[in-house]
């Protein structure tokens, strides 16, 4: 992903284009993961109401996430796994408990992915690519997903002469690029993006971790204007932004990020 976000900030500068890097952060992610929305557990409506209401969702978010797992397929009937492996997750992952030394009772956990177990990359790459395929979804209504000219020479080119960029994660770590066409549009733009992620995440019962060194952003003002977009984000401080879990969002910028797989920063 660092590659990536070090090509988008050469081809940027290039094309006096500016940009901004969304360093995306989940709160306590694989702890957060919905499980029904990976595989068909054997529990009770009872059961499964009970994590709804524990959640902590908005009554929109949570409305459109119980209509999610009442008319769409889970992420392994989706993608077609075998059965058999459907029904081991399945089996994994309902009813789980564990004891603390020194308690009498007996915990249940009745979501995340059981960090250690042997299923818990996969469950959680399962979940999490559902929340990113809602991010990008999100983005393109809104005409914000970057879109980078393909190589007239690639056999793609012969079908569309550009492309929309993925999402680019690393784990729960993931970057979201928003460009402008001039500098004083930057700001507002991914103002509107970071309000998409946050709604995508709390669809699925996440949250943004928007504290110190989590979730932040790298802007980079290219092209006339640039100086004075540059002096009114200072001027501003973090930038904030509306979030259904949350009365606001406020992250904060930098010029330097080092949870994406590995270092990267800013421009100059």
């Amino acid at each position: 992903p660092c590659l990536l976000v070090n090509l988008l900030q050469d081809y940027a500068r290039t094309r006096s284009t500016s940009l901004a890097l969304i360093f995306v952060d989940a709160k306590q992610a694989f702890y957060a993961i919905i499980r029904p929305l990976v595989a068909a557990l054997f529990q009770s409506d009872e059961a499964v109401a009970y994590v709804m209401q524990r959640l902590g969702l908005p009554p929109q978010a949570l409305s459109e996430l119980v209509t999610m797992l009442e008319t769409q397929s889970n992420l392994l009937q989706e993608h077609e796994l075998p059965i058999p492996f459907q029904h081991d997750v399945a089996l994994n992952y309902t009813a789980t408990h564990f004891t603390v030394k020194g308690a009498d009772s007996i915990g249940l956990a009745l979501k995340g992915t059981r960090p250690g177990h042997p299923y818990a990359d996969v469950v959680f790459m399962f979940a999490f690519s559902r929340v990113l395929s809602v991010i990008q979804d999100t983005l393109d209504k809104a005409n914000l997903r970057v879109e980078i000219p393909l190589d007239p020479n690639s056999p793609q080119a012969r079908v569309e002469s550009s492309c929309k960029l993925p999402i680019a994660a690393f784990f729960d770590d993931f970057v979201v690029p928003v460009t402008a066409t001039t500098p004083e549009g930057l700001v507002p733009a991914t103002r509107t993006a970071l309000h998409a992620i946050a709604t995508a995440f709390a669809k699925h019962g996440m949250q943004v971790n928007d504290a110190p060194g989590k979730t932040e952003i790298m802007f980079q003002f290219e092209g006339q204007g640039a100086a004075a977009a540059r002096l009114a984000l200072a001027a501003e401080g973090p930038i904030q932004a509306a979030s259904p879990l949350f009365s606001q969002l406020t992250v904060r910028t930098t010029t330097f990020y080092k949870h994406l797989g590995s270092i990267n920063n800013g421009p100059g």
